[in-house]
C-alpha cells in the first residue's frame, strides 16, 4: 500500500472496532491511496448500517486499511479511505500529531 502524501494526523481511537482491529487511523482521500494484493474484509456486525469495511492482510491478518460501504458512499460519497499506520515506518511519522478521540462515548 502507498499514500500520495504524508497524513495531517493519526487517530488512536478507542472505540470497539479500533482497538479490536489493532489500528491507528489516518485518513485519505481514496484517490490519494494505491492497494495492492488481495485482501479480506469485514463490517461491524453490531450495527444496522455499518459504515466501514475493515480490510486486512490475507497473508499475516494485519489490519491494513478501511473503505467506506455502499450504503456510506450514498450518503456521503467516496470521500474517505483509513490507513493503518501502525504498519507505516515510526520514522517516516516523526512530527505528526497523534490523536486520542473517545470513540467510546
Amino acid at each position: 500500500m502507498d499514500v500520495a502524501k504524508r497524513p495531517d494526523f493519526i487517530n488512536a481511537c478507542n472505540c470497539t472496532l479500533c482497538s479490536k482491529s489493532g489500528a491507528r487511523w489516518s485518513y485519505f482521500h481514496p484517490s490519494e491511496v494505491s492497494i495492492e494484493g488481495a485482501t479480506g474484509q469485514y463490517s461491524r456486525e453490531d450495527k444496522d448500517d455499518s459504515a466501514a469495511e475493515v480490510h486486512f492482510c490475507g497473508r499475516c491478518g494485519s489490519t491494513t486499511h478501511f473503505t467506506l460501504t455502499e450504503s456510506a458512499i450514498s450518503k456521503f460519497g467516496n470521500v474517505q479511505t483509513g490507513v493503518n499506520m501502525l504498519l507505516a515506518d515510526e520514522g517516516e511519522l516523526v512530527g505528526i500529531e497523534l490523536r486520542y478521540p473517545d470513540g467510546r462515548a
